[in-house]
């Protein structure tokens, strides 16, 4: 655990949508993105309306099945790498829920944890593209939402959550966090009001193998440098999701609470439906159009979980694992190993 740091408010940082753009662009020539992309893009799992869904690392018979979402993404020149490229090593183009995560879950006195990764990729973009008309436009929490539910559970392709004893783990980095509540929160109201047996026995065991949720840089109260960067993107061009993102969104502030309500139980109960975990970025951030700001204020990074981190990276570095020893992943690993240890009877530590 990374000690609690004092950190700037970043009241006076300059936001600039445009010099943003041209940070973050990607080479497409570059072989090895190249390389990955190819190689992702072979385990894409289907289309759906409004999310995509790839098999980061495939197994068919899993002990734990997780799931990432990516965050916000500036243009359509980095969202089509969002899903894999958010998650990947600081020095390199390597994904680590792909290739550092299963290193991390081997241990010598114990079976190694078979584990099977999905990431999704739905429209993050800030600024939609100017010639979409509201028909194409997918930037939808809510049917965003529906869409999780039918590709990942109901579907009988993918068929996340439906082994008894297998823990799922929801993984967001900033509005992707925020979406894993709505989806959460989707999930609960289809339970209660589907009328098909079948579906609600596949949600129900969704449910119920929920296990824990992560939230990376996710500003649950929202974020003033990503309000501030929203301002100058014109509002018909703007995602509708950056109003999740501002400070004090009422429709986010209801979203929590919902979540909030539905972790905890029954108000008897002391123990919690599943485990909450957030991991703040400490560093301020001076790429990707911010500069000298902490874009999720500790503040908001805290909201409803069971630990919390503040780690040594800025908004985009704390999505990136350095090696074994990196918070990023190991706070990860050692939780999937309590669950997973836990569901099969086996002594933890």
């Amino acid at each position: 655990m990374r000690k609690q740091q004092s950190l700037p408010t970043g009241s006076g940082a300059v936001y600039d949508i445009h010099k943003m753009k041209k940070q973050l662009s990607l080479p497409v020539s570059n072989s090895e993105i190249a390389a990955q992309q190819a190689k992702f893009q072979s385990r894409k799992k289907g289309d759906a309306d409004f999310i995509t869904a790839y098999e980061l690392l495939p197994e068919p018979n899993p002990d734990v099945e997780l799931v990432f979402f990516h965050g916000l993404q500036v243009d359509d020149s980095i969202r089509q790498y969002a899903f894999w490229r958010t998650w990947k090593m600081k020095n390199s183009e390597d994904c680590w829920p792909e290739t550092l995560l299963p290193e991390m879950l081997t241990d010598r006195s114990k079976p190694p944890i078979k584990a099977r990764v999905l990431s999704i990729s739905y429209e993050g973009r800030m600024k939609l593209m100017e010639n979409e008309d509201d028909g194409d436009r997918v930037d939808d929490d809510v049917l965003i939402a529906q869409d999780l539910i039918n590709r990942l559970i109901l579907d009988s392709d993918l068929k996340v959550g439906q082994t008894k004893g297998v823990p799922v783990f929801l993984v967001g980095h900033d509005l992707g966090g925020i979406l894993i509540k709505r989806f959460v929160m989707t999930l609960e109201a289809q339970m209660i009001g589907t009328i098909v047996e079948e579906e609600k026995r596949k949600i129900r065991s969704f449910l119920e193998n929920l296990k824990s949720v992560f939230f990376y840089a996710t500003p649950h109260s929202g974020s003033p440098a990503i309000e501030k960067m929203a301002s100058q993107i014109d509002e018909e061009e703007a995602n509708d999701m950056l109003q999740l993102m501002k400070v004090l969104s009422t429709e986010t502030s209801r979203i929590n609470a919902k979540f909030q309500q539905y972790r905890r139980g029954d108000t008897h109960s002391k123990v919690s439906r599943f485990t909450s975990h957030a991991l703040h970025a400490a560093y301020e951030t001076n790429e990707g159009g911010f500069s000298h700001s902490v874009v999720v204020p500790e503040g908001s990074a805290r909201c409803d979980v069971d630990s919390f981190y503040s780690v040594s990276a800025n908004h985009f570095g704390v999505c990136q694992a350095e090696g074994t020893f990196s918070t990023t992943v190991r706070l990860l690993s050692d939780r999937i190993k309590q669950e997973v240890w836990t569901a099969k009877g086996v002594r933890a530590w």
